[in-house]
């Protein structure tokens, strides 16, 4: 009978050097691969577009302030006194990377008057989300084309890097009504709020919010405010040079001075 001692002792030797070995691969060298899995995952995230943002998301990148340069009468009639507000707006990049804006000056899907800067309900609103008819196909059509580039082309774009700015000059009109009735008759094209000249007038100075919109939905192809296609063709393609603003973005708090308007 036989007992087989000494051949083990090398056996677990080799044992114990490979373990040895595979215990420094993982502590080692596969933390480093890992980390080169994800760079090169990321890389090939911004060269090919793998990150569909969301509008939500979009929106986060910027804050919106502005100031009432302006405020004058600009018609009035039995039903409602229209007001011509000319307003500095000013986009700030508010993320830690690049942001891609349009250099043309942005337009507003609505506007509301709060009597406080801190308040939640509004005296008054009216919203007009953008219409997709193009009054001349041309010009969006050459605007389209002029986009469709490689790179954010700097003729049509401006790119803001972590905290910059950029200002534009934005003429908003207000449409208020004179009573009551003329309130709810204009509920049907946007007008959501009851209050009237003389009621706005009286809370005056009123806080002005806009809702700023940085892609111009008659750029699309097949116009979609939930899902602008061409812009988040741009906004992949353009990742790695900065985040393409295309969602809606409501600005900050803006004094205006309505008391002083005749009407």
């Amino acid at each position: 009978m036989y007992k087989i001692t000494g051949p083990r002792r090398p056996c677990e030797s080799r044992k114990s050097t490979a373990f040895t070995h595979i215990n420094v691969f993982a502590t080692r060298v596969l933390p480093l691969l890992i980390l080169l899995a994800l760079s090169a995952t990321t890389a090939w995230s911004l060269q090919t577009g793998g990150d569909d943002e969301s509008k939500a998301e979009n929106a986060k990148a910027i804050t919106v302030s502005g100031s009432v340069i302006s405020a004058r009468l600009a018609g009035a009639d039995e039903h409602a006194v229209k007001v011509r507000l000319s307003v500095s707006i000013v986009a700030q990049n508010a993320g830690q990377e690049g942001i891609i804006l349009l250099k043309d000056t942005p337009g507003s899907n609505g506007e509301y008057l709060f009597s406080s800067p801190t308040a939640q309900e509004p005296l008054w609103t009216l919203t007009h989300p953008a219409t997709f008819e193009r009054t001349s196909a041309t010009e969006w059509q050459k605007l389209q084309s002029g986009l469709d580039q490689k790179e954010p082309p700097d003729s049509l774009t401006i790119t803001l890097g972590p905290g910059e700015t950029i200002s534009w000059n934005m003429i908003v009109l207000l449409s208020i009504p004179r009573s009551a009735s003329s309130a709810t008759s204009g509920a049907a094209s946007g007008a959501t709020s009851g209050a009237t000249w003389d009621a706005i007038r009286k809370a005056s100075p009123c806080w002005l919010k806009l809702d700023v919109v940085f892609w111009p939905m008659n750029v699309e192809q097949k116009p979609d405010p939930d899902n602008p296609a061409f812009a988040k063709k741009l906004f992949k393609r353009w990742r790695k040079k900065g985040k393409l603003i295309f969602a809606e973005k409501q600005s900050e708090p803006i004094q205006v001075k309505l008391d002083g308007i005749g009407g």
